[in-house]
């Protein structure tokens, strides 16, 4: 049970980390895009 809940923990952790990674990645874009 620890197992499966680590398990879970670091699935959402890591989804959680690509959203963020996502989401600087288009406010830089956006932000890079509107300064050109």
């Amino acid at each position: 049970m620890i197992f499966y809940n680590k398990q879970i923990g670091d699935f959402l952790l890591g989804a959680t980390s690509r959203m963020i990674a996502n989401l600087i990645k288009e406010s830089l874009a956006k932000y890079f895009k509107d300064k050109v």
